[in-house]
């Protein structure tokens, strides 16, 4: 009897799902959302945070290799983990729920860089790019098996609330595997949007299973949310879910400064994964190490690329000043009687890059105000020396400079030259 009544369950469930297939597409997404429940009860035994450790990333990226295996996005490999290039890039966070000391749930934010996104090589995203001040990819999500229906709301909200409060991305993109119909779902359940209609076989980061890539502006979200839930009620409101319910198992890092990333990989720990348990980084092509190498911060990190000998003496030369991602508002002075508003998205020790509405062709020096942190403000003389589309400027620093602006640059290099005193720090 208990067989054949699982018999008759599966019967059931493929001629259910052979139905919903014929729906029509806008019915069908209706349907799913009608389904949508946000959990009852919450696990407090459960923190969501950035993966720091050793133990925390290797816990992460066999996590991640063990759901990927299972549904055919991984071949098996000996180490058994899954790690990519991007893992090694300073800009990347990986985020995890953790039950006491094992890793239930993760998924990575890969910030757009020199370096590019995994959905490059399935879609083209110049057109995002250019409307777009900090392009995010969400990738390696995977939650362990027994944890699936209680921990992807939260890690989805944890990872909102990240993005949008200390990660500084404005839209996020996804590549989504479609015979899982994983698009649907992120399109009527998320709000996201294909970036272009046909889906793509020829994508190696999902073992040549057919993905198509979807995007979701975070600064639309909010209406999104509100048009298609704040009239449902309690567990079915995910608008009121995502803006309102505050969870006290999610835990941020700790910032002096508006900088945008948090950096923890060593290079002992970008060596261990990406050279040693994995060979990751030998099988990167010539054009990858370098774009590779002129992100990575320190002479120790480049070391550990194999074609650093070939690739160092492309940048022997190369007197560019480092840069650090910010998201920092302020104001620049054009005249006695006009102040325009700027936000200011990376900095150097000679200059930053904003993006300032209404600024006229010049290059006249300019006095501005920027709140680089909660309770500082650094005002200094600039000049525009460069624009950009998207009303993005870039400005020198005028002689002599803020000793405050000379701080600034000096506690960004420390985070992400030494990322494990600022982990330290924030414990």
């Amino acid at each position: 009897m208990k067989l054949r009544s699982r018999f008759v369950k599966k019967s059931l469930g493929r001629f259910a799902r052979t139905m919903l297939l014929l729906m029509p597409i806008s019915l069908r997404y209706s349907f799913y959302r009608k389904f949508v429940k946000v959990p009852s009860k919450i696990d407090t035994s459960v923190r969501f945070k950035i993966a720091e450790t050793k133990d925390e990333l290797e816990q992460a990226f066999h996590l991640l290799y063990k759901a990927y295996v299972s549904v055919g996005l991984q071949q098996e490999n000996e180490s058994q983990l899954r790690v990519t290039p991007y893992h090694a890039l300073p800009s990347t966070t990986i985020l995890i729920g953790v039950k006491e000391d094992r890793v239930v749930a993760t998924l990575s934010l890969i910030a757009d860089s020199a370096f590019g996104l995994p959905s490059d090589w399935a879609a083209d995203l110049s057109d995002i790019r250019k409307r777009s001040k900090r392009v995010a990819e969400v990738s390696a999500l995977a939650i362990a098996k027994e944890y699936r229906g209680r921990l992807l709301w939260p890690l989805l909200k944890y990872m909102y609330e990240y993005c949008t409060r200390y990660f500084g991305a404005d839209i996020l993109i996804a590549a989504l595997t479609t015979p899982s119909r994983a698009h649907e779902l992120y399109e009527s359940v998320l709000a996201f949007e294909k970036v272009e209609e046909q889906a793509t076989e020829d994508y190696a980061f999902s073992n040549y299973i057919p993905v198509v890539v979807e995007h979701l502006d975070l600064n639309k979200a909010v209406d999104k949310f509100a048009k298609l839930y704040a009239h449902k009620k309690n567990r079915k409101n995910l608008y009121s879910y995502f803006r309102e319910f505050v969870d006290t198992r999610f835990v941020f890092p700790k910032r002096e400064y508006y900088h945008l990333d948090d950096p923890v990989m060593t290079p002992e720990l970008v060596d261990y994964f990406f050279n040693q348990a994995t060979d990751c980084f030998q099988n990167l092509t010539v054009e990858q190490q370098v774009k590779l190498y002129s992100l990575l911060p320190t002479a120790e990190y480049r070391q550990l690329l194999p074609g650093t000998k070939f690739v160092t003496p492309i940048f022997a030369k190369d007197k560019r000043m480092r840069r650090f991602n910010v998201k920092c508002r302020g104001q620049l002075s054009v005249s006695q009687d006009q102040t325009l508003e700027m936000t200011v998205i990376d900095v150097s020790i000679g200059g930053f890059r904003a993006i300032v509405k209404g600024l006229e062709m010049g290059s006249q020096v300019y006095h501005s105000r920027i709140q680089v942190g909660d309770f500082e403000v650094i005002e200094v003389k600039c000049q525009k020396v460069w624009g950009f589309e998207n009303e993005v400027y870039g400005f020198k620093l005028q002689w002599p400079r803020d000793h405050k602006w000379e701080k600034l640059v000096a506690h960004l290099e420390q985070d992400l030259d030494r990322p494990q005193e600022k982990v330290q720090k924030s414990a």
